[in-house]
Order: C-alpha cells, then structure tokens, then sequence
C-alpha cells in the first residue's frame, strides 16, 4: 500500500523538504517558465516535485506559470499535453494511500476530512493552492470530495439539510432525535458541539440538530477550511461557479450537454508532417489520427496513456 507523501510534511521540521531543489528535477530558465523533467514511473518523484511546486511558489507566480513537462526517455514536445498529464498523476497519487488529513468513504464514495486533523497548518494552505489552482486552470483533480465541501470553497452558507448529502443515516439519526421523548433525550447524555455544559433537551432538540450537523460538516475543522478557502479563492472568483459546477469540474465529469462548448474550445489539428516526429494531442471525432511513431512499443504506450485519459475525463 503506497502511503500519500503528505505524511512526511505533517511534522514541524517538514524533513526533506526544504532542502529539494534539485536543477535536474526542476528549472526556473526564465520568470514564469517552469521546466519540470520528470519519470512517468517513479510516482514519489512526481508526487515531491508536485508539492514543491505548490509549496515554493506564490498564487502569483502559479497562475502566471508556463510549465515546460519533458517526461524522461519518452518522445514529446510539450504544447500543453504534457504538462496537464503530469498534474493528472499528481492528483491521481495524491490521495493513492493513507494520510492524516482525509480518508475515502468506500460506503459513500466520498473523500471526507478527518474529525482529528494534524499539524502543521502548512498543508492546509497548500491543499487550497492545489484545488485553487487545477480550477483556474480547468483540470480535474479526479477526486469526489464531500458534497457539502464545494460549498464552503465556494463560501456558500450551510444548511443543516445539506448533511443529509454528506452522510444520509447520520442525518436520519439525528433527525429521529425529534420524535424522543425528554427523559429518552435526558438518559442519552447528549451536549452541544460548541457548549459541552449546555445539555440536548426536548426544547433545544431542534437548534442541537442544526448546530450539530452544520459542525460536523465545517465545524469540527473551522480553522483548516478556512485556510484551504482562502488560498482557493485567490486563484478563482467564487461568483462565477456554483457547487454543481465546481463538482464537475474537479471529479472530471463530463457534462455532455455542453459537449458543442468543449469542441469548440479544444484546439484541432487536422493535418501533420509526416517528417515531424513531435507527438501532437489530435482532436477529432470518431476519428483517431496518430503521427508516425518509431515502434510498436512506443505507439502501445502512447495508445494506454489515451485510454487512461480518456477514461479519466469520462469520454470513454
């Protein structure tokens, strides 16, 4: 089982990281230009030179970035192909394995922030860099966050009903409060999130029921949210998206019903030089065009990578 490379930065020293730059890994030739040369199938490689590119540099300075991708031992000039499929399997073994700040609900299909979260609060910061970040630049992080979630990086007031969408039988649960009676309520023990001397009563049933499902979906981590928000919403205008959007977005669903939108706006090519040996991301439809590879195993690899992206963003 591979363990997220966050563990590691979750202590105050943050072993190993402030010492990276490494001018083979990662070169900065000219203001804004990022050249990142890279191993397909060494995912610590990418993972570490992922978040250092999150940690070292200013909101500023990613949304200006120009990323130059050159995957080793691999034909390839990078158009913008290759750049976003590096940060595709950075997002993809991000969440690969165990770490101390979110775990996936097999039952639900949602990735949920633990109720017992680490320090230091740096990660927090970078997490929201990196949501922030694959928004501007409309790329899927391939991850089903919890619904509510997109409503506080949107900044959009909770309602209690919206738990009923993060965890359905916690929320029967404490709906089911309502029909207790005072001495049922009484022999539970049950105190509010926020006031631990004030007691569940027949008469505060109700306001336990909202303020315990608003806490449990932003409460329990108000400080942590609040640091991933702010770093996202200065990469986006939180005006322009709505929950339903932003969900699409990041988890890489197609909406097919703006599938003309997606056309138009995909760069096509429609015709190449046989004589050039540059790889070049074709567009068609129904039509698949390949330049002329120099072997088998080279079109092989080229041809997996199409279905794994392809499959990722939901055309296939």
């Amino acid at each position: 089982m591979m363990v997220s490379p966050l563990l590691p930065i979750m202590v105050p020293t943050i072993t190993g990281i402030r010492t990276y730059v490494s001018s083979r890994e990662v070169l900065l030739s000219e203001k804004y230009k990022i050249t990142v040369n890279i191993r397909r199938d060494d995912k610590d490689q990418i993972l570490r030179v992922g978040l250092q590119i999150f940690q070292r540099n200013t909101i500023e300075s990613l949304k200006m970035a120009r990323f130059h991708v050159n995957f080793e031992d691999e034909f390839g000039s990078d158009h913008g192909g290759l750049s976003r499929e590096y940060f595709f399997l950075f997002a993809k073994y991000l969440f690969e394995g165990e770490n101390s700040f979110i775990k996936f609900d097999k039952t639900l299909g949602y990735y949920r922030f633990k109720t017992s979260l680490p320090e230091p609060k740096e990660i927090f910061a970078i997490l929201g860099k990196i949501i922030g970040f694959y928004t501007f630049k409309s790329m899927p992080i391939g991850v089903p966050f919890v619904p509510s979630f997109y409503k506080i990086l949107l900044d959009i007031p909770l309602k209690a009903t919206d738990y009923e969408n993060d965890d359905p039988q916690t929320y029967l649960n404490l709906i089911s409060l309502k029909g207790m009676r005072d001495s049922e309520l009484d022999g539970m023990e049950l105190y509010f999130p926020n006031n631990k001397e004030r007691k569940v009563t027949i008469e505060n049933v109700d306001d336990y029921i909202n303020e315990n499902a608003i806490y449990l979906m932003h409460g329990f981590a108000e400080t942590e949210f609040s640091i991933i928000k702010d770093n996202f919403k200065q990469f986006v205008k939180t005006n322009k998206w709505n929950p339903t959007s932003l969900k699409k977005l990041l988890t890489g669903e197609m909406d097919y019903a703006n599938i003309k939108r997606v056309l138009q706006n995909s760069v096509r090519l429609d015709k190449y030089d046989k004589s050039d040996s540059t790889i070049k991301h074709l567009f068609r439809f129904n039509i698949l065009e390949l330049p002329p590879y120099p072997t088998y195993k080279v079109l092989k690899q080229k041809i997996d990578i199409a279905i794994e992206f392809a499959h990722h963003y939901g055309f296939i």
